[in-house]
């Protein structure tokens, strides 16, 4: 069988070359949470990674007082304040606390630490 001596290839345009840093997946350990300064362990397998989508996130990710949130696909992102709210959204509900979607964090989190009182 004869070879082409034109592929498909030829005939597409493909943009130039250019490097992106973000998202970028950056390796933890995941006993302690902490960066991993290489993506592999001494046995060669994977640490997990953590998705960080810019340079902020990744500034928050080596810092103290970080936590993750699981994506699905074995990694993980940090945490944001949507998940928070989604979280004491969850716990309001299951304890039947009204709470106004429109109030800050730190609001609900005072309302649901006081239940009786409104704050």
């Amino acid at each position: 069988m004869a070879q082409n001596k034109h592929t498909v290839f030829d005939q597409i345009e493909f943009p130039p070359y250019e490097f992106r840093e973000f998202p970028m997946a950056v390796p933890i350990y995941a006993e302690t949470g902490e960066v991993a300064p290489t993506p592999y362990n001494e046995r060669g397998k994977s640490h997990p990674v953590v998705l960080v989508q810019n340079q902020a996130e990744l500034d928050a990710l080596m810092g103290p007082g970080v936590t993750l949130v699981p994506v699905g696909d074995g990694s993980s992102r940090l945490q944001t304040e949507a998940d928070i709210r989604a979280e004491l959204y969850e716990q309001a509900e299951t304890r039947g606390v009204f709470i106004d979607k429109n109030w800050p964090v730190e609001r609900i989190q005072a309302v649901l630490n006081a239940p009786g009182e409104v704050v």
